[in-house]
């Protein structure tokens, strides 16, 4: 499996369930004053920042490269 590092790329999109609906976050870049921080736009264009073993812990075992 790939760390997730080398999976996001700007615009990847994350799929997620939250309270019974698929949600979805775009990804952005890595925090530019910190780097334990990504930023994913929602799909409202509002900006989320969430911590490096956030989404390790939420996604590590989920995201496979397509293709």
């Amino acid at each position: 499996m790939d760390k997730i590092e080398n999976l996001l790329k700007q615009g990847v999109k994350i799929y997620y369930i939250e309270n019974l609906n698929i949600q979805w976050m775009s990804y952005l870049c890595v925090h530019p004053k910190n780097e334990n921080y990504f930023i994913f736009i929602n799909k409202n264009d509002e900006p989320i920042r969430i911590y490096r073993n956030t989404i390790y812990k939420r996604f590590e075992t989920r995201i496979r490269k397509s293709g």
